[in-house]
């Protein structure tokens, strides 16, 4: 996941999700994106309306 769209402040929370999400998809037999996770998408949180919103991928899912 690109250190550049990590919140400093919630590191601990985004690092045991990352390595959930991980060992999940390598139980499933894929190899885990270096992105997204195996996710798919980013999820970002508009700085105006604090809204989060899903941007497809660019490694792993251009399309979605």
């Amino acid at each position: 996941m690109r250190e550049e769209w990590h919140d400093p402040e919630q590191a601990d929370v985004i690092e045991f999700f990352v390595s959930t999400v991980q060992e999940a998809a390598r139980r499933g037999g894929l190899k885990p994106c270096t992105n997204c996770s195996g996710l798919g998408h980013i999820v970002m949180v508009n700085h105006v309306t604090k809204e989060p919103f899903k941007v497809g991928c660019s490694a792993c899912n251009p399309g979605g």
